[in-house]
């Protein structure tokens, strides 16, 4: 018995061993933050997002590019360049809307909901086929009864950080 278990032991650790050098020897680089880059891939040029709607804060598409490249310096070993880049990242605010939602019986809304939009295009120069053009949409809600000025800044900040979450997994993880 002290011999099966010996045994047992040392199958778990070598099975374990070759299990970890294979997923190490893979083509692909995968990490905690869901991105799969291929480890060729050394850098990425953002340009700077439009806002084609005109309305939202002045600041908005100057906020959320700064906020993207934050988010892949962050999240990759990707280094940000201004051209010659592996990867391109561009695109536009093309929607900032506020709606209400969920009608009460007094003919108003007992929800509002801001919704932005982003359009964008992203080109791998080293392998064409995970070129895409999107567009994704995100949303945060706010109580009628709350005044949309004293919540916009909190609720963009809640849609933008969304927004870079939905993009670089559409862009960075090859599932």
């Amino acid at each position: 018995m002290k011999y099966l278990k010996a045994f047992k032991n040392k199958f778990l650790f070598f099975f374990n061993l070759i299990l970890i050098a294979l997923l190490v020897s893979s083509c692909r680089v995968y990490n905690f933050s869901g991105s799969s880059l291929s480890p060729d891939l050394k850098t990425i040029s953002i340009s700077n997002f439009a806002n084609e709607v005109g309305t939202g804060p002045a600041r908005m598409a100057q906020n959320f590019t700064e906020k993207l490249k934050d988010y892949y310096s962050s999240n990759t070993s990707l280094k940000i360049v201004k051209s010659n880049a592996d990867l391109y990242l561009d695109g536009a605010i093309v929607g900032y809307q506020l709606t209400p939602l969920a009608p009460t019986g007094q003919e108003t809304a007992s929800q509002n909901r801001l919704t932005i939009s982003i359009k964008y295009k992203y080109e791998n120069t080293k392998d064409s086929t995970q070129n895409v053009s999107l567009q994704t949409n995100q949303y945060a809600d706010f109580a009628q009864n709350v005044s949309f000025s004293s919540v916009e800044n909190e609720k963009i900040d809640e849609i933008i950080e969304k927004l870079l979450l939905d993009i670089f997994q559409k862009t960075t993880a090859n599932w």
